[in-house]
C-alpha cells in the first residue's frame, strides 16, 4: 500500500523503516526516484506475515487454560501436597502465560483495525491514539469500545483487553483449602459406657447394702452446679489429638420426667376458720404442704418418694412435691388469703434406662447427641418397662445394640430393703417448714438432695421448669449424674484396659488441609480466550475483505509534507499534525494491479 498526495512542494526522502511491512509496487510518494523498492524479507519477518506469532500466543492461551483445568482435576479433593513449588504459584505462572499469550493476538489485531477504520470512511488523523492507547490497559479498552460503535471486531477485542485483566485473580480464586479430619492409627479414642451396673455400697449394720455413695456425690455436684451442670454431669472421655469420632452405642443411663400437678391440686380449706385462711393443699399422690394465718406453723416444700409400691415393681422411682410460692413474709398481718396461685405442684420419675448415643469431640470439646431412649420417658404415668430386670431395647446395630446384648442395673442383693427400709427416700425427701410465728425454718430429716432443691440459686424460668418450681430442673440434672456415675463405673474398677462393656473405641482424627476446585472462576479467564478467537479470524480473513489501496491526504501543502516525512517512520508524530489533518485510505480489491497494488499489511 501507498499514500498519494497533491504535489505543492517537493517531498523529502524518506527515512529507512518504511511504515508498510510489505511494498507491492512503487512508491509513488517518492517523487525524485521511481525505481521499485525491493527489500529481502528475513525470516522472522515471514513468520511475522504469516500471522506466525499471532496464532502461537492464541495456542498458548488454549495450553494454558487446559493445563490449568488438567491440574486442578488431578487436585481436587486430595491433601495439599508438601512440595517446593506451590499449587498457587503453579495457578499463577500458567495464568500469566495465558493472559499474555491471548492478549498479543488481540492486540495485533486491534493495530490492524485502524487501518480498516480510516479505508471506510474519512476520519481525523487524531483517532489513531485511540488505537494507540489500547496497549495501556482498562482506560483505552474502554475508550475504544466507546469509539467502535457497530465494528464488532473492535468491540470484542476491546472487551477481551478489558476482561484479562482479571484473568489473575480469577485463576487464584479457583483453589479453596478446607480443613478436614482424618484418622489417625495410633490415636486413642475411648468413650465410657456401661451395659451392666452395680449400684450397691458398703454393708448395712444389719446385713444390708448401702445404695453407692458415688450415686449421690454425683448428684450433689450436679445440684450445686445447676443450672450450668454441663461440664459437671460430662461422661469420661480420652481423646489424643482433640478431635475424635464415635460409632453409635446404646449404654445404661438414668432418665426422668416431670410433670405440672399445679391444676390438680386439692386446697382443703379448714371450714371452722375465715375462708382462705386455713388449708393444706394436697397432691393426687397425698403429698401435703399445711398453710395457716392463724397458727404458728407452715410447710413451705415438701418432696415425698411414692413408689415403687413394692419391691420389684415396674415403677420407676416416683416422687411428688408441692412448695409456697412466693416465700413467706416476716409478719403474719400481712399474709393475705391463700388460694392455688400460692402453690406449685410437680411429679417426676426417675429410673434406669437404655441411651443410644453419638458422641464426638471437636477441638477438644465433648458432645454427644442422644438418638434414642427406651424406654421411652413417660410424663402421664409409670413407666411401662422393668425397673431391675434386663432392658431390651428393640434396636439394631445402628443404634449400637446386637441381638445377643442385654442391658441390666442391679443395685446388690438387698433389693427389697433397699426401698422398703426407705434409704432412697432418705436422699430426696424432705420437708421445710416454719414455726414460732415464721421466726425460722426447720428441716425434718436430713435428706440433703431435697434441701438442695428447696435452696437452689436459680430460678425455674432459668432452667426451663414446667412450673414456677426447680424440681423438674433438678431431677433431670440428677439423671445426668447418675448416668454419668453408671458409665464410668467399669472405668473405675478397671482403667483403660476394661472390655467393650465398658469402654468404646472410636477413631482420633487429625486435621489435614485439603483441595477444593471451585470451577466456576475458570468462566472468565475462558471468556477471555474465546473472545480473542473473533480478532483472530479477522487477521486470517485478510481484514474482513478491505483492501487497502491509494489515498488522499487532505490539507494545506506545508501539512502534506509534514505528513509525509512523518509516515517513514515507525512511530508517526501525529500529536503534532493530527488535529488539522484528514485522512481516508481508498479500498482496492486484493491482488488488483498498479501503485500500492497487493495485500497490505500495515503496522
Amino acid at each position: 500500500m501507498s499514500f498519494k498526495a497533491e504535489p505543492a512542494h517537493p517531498t523529502p526522502a524518506a527515512v529507512d523503516e518504511p511504515l508498510l511491512r510489505k511494498i507491492g509496487a512503487t512508491d509513488s510518494v517518492e517523487k525524485r526516484s521511481h525505481e521499485p523498492i525491493v527489500a529481502k524479507q528475513s525470516l522472522w519477518a515471514k513468520l511475522s506475515d504469516a500471522w506466525f506469532y499471532e496464532l502461537f500466543g492464541f495456542l498458548a492461551g488454549l495450553v494454558s487454560l487446559v493445563a490449568t483445568a488438567v491440574l486442578l482435576r488431578a487436585y481436587d479433593g486430595q491433601r495439599l501436597p508438601d512440595r517446593p513449588v506451590t499449587l498457587n504459584f503453579a495457578l499463577s505462572l500458567l495464568g500469566n502465560i495465558g493472559f499474555t499469550g491471548t492478549l498479543f493476538s488481540v492486540h495485533a489485531a486491534v493495530a490492524q483495525m485502524k487501518w480498516i477504520w480510516y479505508a471506510r470512511e474519512r476520519r481525523p488523523l487524531s483517532q489513531l491514539s485511540v488505537f494507540q492507547k489500547v496497549r495501556s490497559g482498562a482506560i483505552g479498552a474502554l475508550q475504544l469500545m466507546a469509539a467502535a460503535g457497530t465494528q464488532p471486531v473492535v468491540y470484542i477485542g476491546s472487551l477481551a483487553i478489558l476482561l484479562g485483566m482479571f484473568w489473575g485473580p480469577f485463576t487464584q480464586n479457583l483453589v479453596r483449602y478446607e480443613s478436614r479430619n482424618i484418622p489417625v492409627s495410633d490415636g486413642v479414642a475411648l468413650a465410657t459406657r456401661s451395659v451392666i451396673f452395680e449400684g450397691s455400697g458398703p454393708q448395712h449394720a444389719t446385713g444390708f447394702m448401702l445404695p453407692d455413695p458415688r450415686l449421690e456425690i454425683g448428684m450433689l455436684a450436679s445440684a450445686a452446679a445447676a443450672p450450668e451442670d454441663e461440664a459437671v454431669n460430662r461422661p469420661q472421655f480420652f481423646c489424643s489429638t482433640g478431635n475424635c469420632t464415635w460409632p453409635a452405642f446404646a449404654t445404661l443411663a438414668f432418665c426422668s420426667t416431670s410433670t405440672d400437678l399445679t391444676p390438680q391440686v386439692t386446697m382443703n380449706y379448714n371450714s371452722s376458720i375465715a375462708s382462705g385462711c386455713d388449708c393444706k393443699p394436697t397432691t393426687p399422690g397425698g403429698v401435703t404442704a399445711l398453710s395457716r394465718t392463724s397458727g404458728d406453723g407452715e410447710t413451705f416444700f415438701n418432696i415425698s418418694y411414692l413408689g415403687p409400691a413394692t419391691s420389684g415393681s415396674s415403677d420407676p422411682l416416683r416422687f411428688q412435691s408441692i412448695r409456697r410460692i412466693p416465700a413467706f413474709l416476716s409478719r403474719i398481718g400481712l399474709q393475705k388469703p391463700f388460694s392455688i396461685a400460692n402453690f406449685t405442684a410437680t411429679e417426676c420419675f426417675l429410673g434406669p434406662c437404655v441411651q443410644s448415643i453419638q458422641a464426638s469431640v471437636v477441638n477438644g470439646e465433648y458432645t454427644e447427641t442422644i438418638l434414642a431412649t427406651h424406654p421411652s420417658p413417660s410424663t402421664t404415668g409409670p413407666s411401662p418397662a422393668g425397673l431391675f430386670t434386663p432392658l431390651h431395647p428393640p434396636w439394631g446395630p445402628n443404634l449400637g445394640i446386637h441381638p445377643s446384648e442385654n442391658l441390666t442395673s442391679l443395685f446388690g442383693n438387698g433389693v427389697d430393703y433397699l426401698f422398703d427400709n426407705g434409704l432412697w427416700p432418705k436422699l430426696f425427701e424432705a420437708r421445710i417448714v416454719v414455726r414460732d410465728a415464721r421466726s425460722g425454718l426447720a428441716l425434718s430429716g436430713k435428706a440433703d438432695l431435697g434441701t438442695a432443691m428447696f435452696m437452689a440459686n436459680y430460678t425455674a424460668e432459668e432452667c426451663g421448669s414446667p412450673n414456677k418450681d426447680i424440681v423438674a430442673c433438678a431431677m433431670r440434672g440428677f439423671a445426668k449424674a447418675l448416668s454419668k456415675t453408671v458409665r464410668e463405673s467399669g472405668v473405675a474398677a478397671h482403667g483403660t484396659g476394661a472390655g467393650g462393656e465398658y469402654l468404646v473405641r472410636g477413631e482420633a482424627m487429625v486435621p489435614m488441609t485439603f483441595i477444593r476446585v471451585r470451577w466456576e472462576w475458570i468462566l472468565l479467564p475462558g471468556a477471555v480466550w474465546r473472545d480473542d478467537l473473533l480478532p483472530l479470524l479477522f487477521l486470517f480473513r485478510g481484514g474482513d475483505g478491505d483492501g487497502v489501496g491509494v489515498g488522499t491526504v487532505v490539507g494545506s501543502s506545508k501539512e502534506r509534507d509534514e505528513f509525509l516525512v512523518a509516515n517513514g517512520h515507525a512511530s508517526w508524530a501525529y500529536e503534532t499534525v493530527s488535529g488539522r489533518i484528514t485522512a481516508q485510505l481508498q479500498g482496492r480489491p486484493p491482488g488488483s494491479e498498479g501503485p500500492g497494488g497487493g495485500a497490505m499489511r500495515l503496522a
